[in-house]
């Protein structure tokens, strides 16, 4: 499941991800706009003037506040969490809103993002079914603008995990036919040897990193495998605070580094005190 993605300085950086299966069966509108169609006189086209997966997008033009693009997903299990997320990528400035809904008696919620021009930006919305499993949702901005959208991903979990379809390669997988079926991502992970690497009563352990998304799971930076005694940890906690331990006892930053956005962390250990810093 490892794949490389844009780094940080214009060369590559490691997409070290959660197994997921994204149920959206046209992700990354390569070749049609199956199942969208423009919401409250929005409209809808193929589009490969801007595209951040493939070699297409969906160009949704609106003209005024609240249009946009809309689809929906059946299926569903009921009484169930899924995250929705999109990457979208706008001519010019607007606030652009993620919105879900069951159509009978449920609104699944809104999200609402400050989008910048010219520069993709992901949406992402977490709900929970009831016993009505298709799920309505639509993506508007609040005034007129170009808006070109790309990488949906619907999954069951309560939150966000990098983009996946079965086109992006090792580990990757369509259920069917590319770009009309699901596709699912296996887990990946990065190992390196400590002996060499490391040693353990002097170290500096730095990386860039850009999480998809804070969630309650926490996440792992690096682990240095030992007793728990004897073991070096640097992870972001459940409030995406980075926190480094060192055996049993630990440090946490004070705040929160930011989703989908490059942050430097370094853990640093030297004469008996753990460190760590953020962007220097």
């Amino acid at each position: 499941g490892v794949i490389y993605r844009p780094g940080m300085f214009g060369t590559k950086a490691i997409q070290i991800a959660d197994a997921t299966t994204n149920l959206i069966t046209n992700p990354s509108f390569e070749g049609s706009i199956t199942g969208w169609s423009g919401y409250s006189s929005g409209t809808v086209a193929l589009s490969q003037i801007y595209s951040l997966y493939g070699q297409y997008s969906m160009l949704v033009g609106v003209s005024s506040s609240g249009q946009g693009a809309g689809s929906s997903k059946s299926g569903l299990s009921a009484s169930t969490t899924y995250t929705l997320s999109a990457w979208v990528y706008l001519t010019v400035a607007r606030s652009v809103t993620l919105h879900a809904s069951d159509n009978v008696d449920k609104d699944m919620g809104s999200t609402v993002v400050s989008v910048a021009a010219y520069t993709w930006t992901r949406l992402a919305l977490s709900f929970a079914t009831d016993s009505h499993t298709t799920v309505y949702f639509q993506l508007t901005a609040n005034g007129s603008t170009s808006m070109f959208v790309d990488g949906v991903q619907m999954e069951q979990k309560g939150f966000s995990t990098p983009y996946c379809d079965g086109s992006l390669g090792d580990g990757h997988a369509w259920s069917g036919t590319a770009h009309a079926s699901t596709s699912t991502r296996t887990a990946a992970t990065l190992s390196y040897p400590t002996a060499g690497n490391v040693n353990q009563y002097q170290f500096t352990l730095m990386a860039w990193v850009n999480p998809t998304s804070i969630n309650a799971a926490g996440q792992v930076v690096f682990r240095m495998t030992g007793t728990t005694a004897g073991h070096a940890l640097l992870e972001l906690d459940a409030t995406g605070k980075p926190r480094g331990y060192l055996g049993t006892a630990s440090v946490t930053a004070g705040s929160a580094i930011p989703a989908n956005t490059w942050t430097h962390l370094a853990m640093v250990y030297d004469s008996g005190t753990l460190r760590l810093y953020i962007n220097g």
